[in-house]
Parts: C-alpha cells; structure tokens; sequence
C-alpha cells in the first residue's frame, strides 16, 4: 500500500469516453478513478469516434494503394469499426 500511495502523485489517468459506453459508466469510472486519488483526464471524444475514418489498404500486393473508409456510423464491417475505432482512439489521445 505504502508504494501506492507514495507514486499517486506522478500518475495521471487517462479515461477515452467514446460514446458507446453504458449510460452513467464514464461519470462511473472517472469516480472511482478519483477515489482512488489519482488525477484523471477525461476525454470526451463520441462525435469524434462516432464520425471517424481511416485508410485501408485496397490493393493486397500494395499495401501502399489505399482508400478511405466510410464514417463508423455508416460502417458494418466489423474490421472496418476496429481499425477506425484504433485510428480515432489514436488521434484524441496524442495531445494528452
């Protein structure tokens, strides 16, 4: 416990709201993070996600040639979802 309480200080928490969680378990998380004592950033990234693209590779012998996918609300591929859902997790947690 004591190696806990000792580092609390130095560690920041970093919770990605992204929309798609259960109602009430972001302000859930970000409180139990706080009782913890640990200091947190929440970042409320749904419309982000919720609009979100990236590339994919089209051509399988040149991974280089890609196109654009569709936003994720209009997306049903599931690899498709996993790979914007990667990339925008990506993109709103950089400036942290």
């Amino acid at each position: 416990m004591y190696f806990f309480c000792h580092f609390t200080h130095q560690i920041l928490a970093v919770h990605v709201d992204n929309g798609f969680l259960r109602k009430n378990e972001s302000e859930a998380v970000e409180a139990s993070l706080n009782r913890l004592g640990l200091k947190i950033k929440v970042v409320r990234a749904g419309p982000e996600f919720l609009l979100g693209t990236t590339n994919i590779p089209f051509d399988p012998s040149n991974p280089m040639k890609v196109m654009p996918t569709k936003q994720l609300c209009y997306t049903t591929e599931p690899e498709e979802k996993r790979k914007i859902i990667g990339d925008v997790f990506m993109r709103v947690r950089c400036p942290i």
